[in-house]
């Protein structure tokens, strides 16, 4: 017998801790896809993606020609993972939007940060990076009723006003600390008063629709911003136009910056694999992945995890002094 049939021969998958990871995982996730506790449209949301990822673990342990998963409970909690991600995309393309234009913000602006404590994604001022998520409070208000989290956290001020890294700056400042990724989500989700009644440009048919959120000059003012963006990076070695574009940061529902230009319409899929010096196909096969890690893009370009890294905050630095110094501003 093959080495490959006999361990999976000799081994008993316990399906019931299966089906209890895939619960554990993908629950607290669905309190936060609609902003409420689970009804019953997201309780059967929640069944059908429990058992479209058991399917999915089941069918890749038993398949014979398959490498043998050695740890199914964690192949499982990752298969999770991105069944959520799909259909967040999918359902809920409004606040995909949003969770793209945080993520972009936190990674872009020197004040803000994100980063991973036990396994949970956390945003945060930069002077906080490495401390949990503070859920006192304030951050159980946010949990409770983001409405009323909002009417605290801003005090009169039109949220919908501020640009993204000052709407965050004021949620942080008001929360005194670190917060969860999916529930910073939720929150400016709340406080912009977006809905998922209008969807938004798919990346697949280009097709445009409108944001409930924004107006035309807004729309405009973002696609400009990107296209500096994008220009900025076509003077750059294209290693680091690669790293730059290519890396996706933890988290769930993270997007690596390549997805924010696409979606402003600045470039497409196959600009980003000719910019990052890769094929079209690779680019393909990188976004099937889970993550597109350090470790990834340093193998890509036969470079250090670390150098990968000092790379990226090389380029996002250079981007932000760029954009600065040439008086860029929202609504000009």
């Amino acid at each position: 017998m093959h080495e490959s049939n006999q361990l999976r021969a000799n081994r008993t998958v316990d399906w019931d801790a299966v089906w209890t990871v895939l619960e554990k995982v993908l629950r607290p996730k669905f309190r936060f896809s609609s902003g409420s506790l689970l009804e019953d449209r997201e309780e059967a949301e929640f069944k059908d993606a429990v058992a479209e990822s058991f399917a999915l673990v089941k069918r890749r342990v038993d398949d014979p020609e398959a490498t043998p998963v050695e740890d199914v409970e964690s192949f499982a909690a990752t298969v999770a993972q991105n069944v959520f991600k799909a259909l967040l995309k999918r359902k809920y393309p409004v606040r995909h939007k949003l969770a793209i234009e945080i993520r972009s913000t936190l990674d872009l602006d020197p004040r803000l940060a994100h980063w991973t404590v036990a396994r949970a994604a956390v945003g945060g001022k930069t002077a906080w990076q490495g401390q949990p998520a503070k859920y006192d409070r304030n951050g159980r208000l946010v949990l409770e009723d983001a409405s009323s989290a909002a009417r605290s956290c801003f005090k009169g001020r039109q949220p919908g006003s501020l640009l993204t890294p000052d709407l965050l700056l004021t949620f942080y400042a008001w929360l005194n600390g670190p917060y969860g990724f999916d529930p910073t989500i939720n929150f400016c989700f709340h406080s912009l008063g977006l809905s998922e009644l209008t969807s938004i440009e798919s990346i697949d048919d280009q097709s445009e629709h409108e944001d409930p959120r924004q107006k035309p000059e807004d729309e405009a003012n973002a696609k400009a911003l990107a296209t500096m963006i994008w220009n900025e990076i076509q003077g750059l070695e294209v290693r680091r136009r690669g790293i730059f574009l290519l890396f996706e940061p933890p988290g769930e529902g993270q997007n690596p910056i390549c997805d924010r230009l696409m979606s402003c319409g600045v470039c497409t899929l196959s600009g980003i694999a000719e910019s990052a010096g890769i094929t079209f196909d690779k680019l393909c096969e990188l976004r099937q992945l889970e993550r597109v890690s350090y470790d990834l893009v340093a193998e890509l370009y036969g470079i250090s995890a670390k150098d990968a890294e000092n790379i990226r905050r090389g380029v996002t630095d250079l981007l932000w002094r760029r954009i600065t110094a040439s008086g860029f501003r929202e609504g000009q």
